[in-house]
């Protein structure tokens, strides 16, 4: 049987100010909405922050370009006003690069893969590379 990898890699916008808080226990969340383009199509991704990672998105605004590195979750429950079971895909993110930060070399370790190799292989890239203007209007939530 093949190995199995969850992990995402995606750069796009914020479409929206980093929303940041603290967890029961103290620990620090960011929720972040991020926008892609390809082509025609518009998409928007909800992205959650950690700790370390959410101190960094603390310092963002809504147009900021991120480049982010993490894995898919998925959350179901039952909605109480129709009985019916809903979802909501989003990306937990293990790192948040700003392309203005030096991004991480590859290194022998990196290379092995997982993580490591997901870090070294983020490189600047330039925001926007479609050169389609974005507007409160195309967020759709």
């Amino acid at each position: 049987m093949g190995k199995h990898k969850n992990e995402v890699h995606l750069a796009g916008e914020l479409a929206k100010d980093p929303l940041i808080r603290l967890t029961t226990t103290g620990k620090k969340v960011a929720s972040l909405t991020v926008m892609t383009k390809y082509e025609q199509w518009t998409e928007f991704h909800k992205v959650v922050c950690w700790e370390s990672c959410a101190d960094k998105a603390a310092g963002l605004s809504k147009g900021s370009f991120v480049k982010i590195v993490g894995r898919l979750r998925t959350h179901s429950w039952d909605d109480k006003s129709s009985g019916q079971k809903r979802y909501l895909t989003e990306i937990v993110a293990f790192q948040l690069v700003v392309p203005a930060d030096e991004p991480p070399s590859l290194t022998p370790d990196a290379i092995k893969g997982g993580r490591a190799a997901a870090r070294a292989i983020l490189a600047p890239a330039t925001p926007n590379i479609h050169g389609v203007p974005i507007t409160d209007d195309d967020i759709p939530f």
